[in-house]
């Protein structure tokens, strides 16, 4: 083996967040950074690095070789979990999809889950929608961790899936009640970055005249602003 590729930060808090497992599945791999970190940092015994793109999955299987990887890293080609889900695996990553893309891949074999498995869930865009998935879906949001990489700021989730169907306040799907728990260092950052995000949208929906939906907007903002302040108690 000859080390491994250098993460960002954002993957980072992914590899951070896996657990040791004999068995590990990037899914949307692109060019298998995370795959090799997984076992040559001991993650993983087995990793299958799995994308629906060619173009990428050959550059995944260069890297393999050129960290030395060939007989512990398998690259799949095929759409979510379609080409690892009869391998065993513990923990399946998937990271840089949109939220509602991820709650799809995880949807479309929900029925195959048996509760030992971990998911890594990393969503490019509509967090809220992936979280909202998760919760009325029987999945356990054990913990999220936030990353920052520019102005861009991710979440990074790890849960498992145990069939109880849970609620949660509106607020939470947008900020993530784990995130809030842990006192998670970029909690603030975010709150005002959404804050913000959604005062805009309120604005515009004013301006359309669509006041209903401009209504809850503004109880969404005022209940993240409601959180901020108990954070900096």
């Amino acid at each position: 083996m000859n080390g491994a590729p250098t993460l960002t930060e954002r993957l980072k808090t992914v590899f951070d967040m896996a657990p040791a497992a004999a068995s590990a599945a990037d899914i949307g791999c692109d060019h298998a950074q995370l795959a090799i970190n997984l076992y040559v940092r001991g993650k993983a015994e087995r990793v299958y690095a799995s994308d629906i793109r060619p173009g990428p999955l050959s550059s995944a299987r260069e890297n393999i070789r050129r960290f030395g990887c060939e007989g512990a890293i398998e690259t799949v080609l095929a759409p979510g979990l379609d080409g690892v889900i009869d391998a065993g695996v513990e923990v399946y990553i998937i990271a840089g999809m949109g939220g509602e893309t991820v709650a799809a891949i995880l949807d479309a074999h929900k029925a195959r889950f048996t509760g030992r498995e971990t998911f890594v869930l990393q969503p490019q865009s509509s967090v809220e929608d992936l979280r909202r998935y998760l919760y009325e879906n029987g999945f356990l949001i054990e913990d999220e961790r936030l990353a920052a990489e520019g102005e861009r700021i991710y979440c990074a989730m790890r849960a498992r899936f145990t069939g109880e169907r849970r609620e949660c306040e509106e607020v939470y799907y947008y900020i993530g009640k784990r995130l809030a728990e842990n006192g998670d260092p970029l909690l603030l950052r975010l709150i005002e970055k959404r804050t913000r995000e959604h005062e805009k949208i309120r604005a515009g929906l004013i301006r359309s005249g669509q006041r209903e939906r401009a209504a809850e907007i503004e109880r969404l903002t005022d209940a993240m602003k409601r959180l901020k302040k108990e954070i900096k108690k």
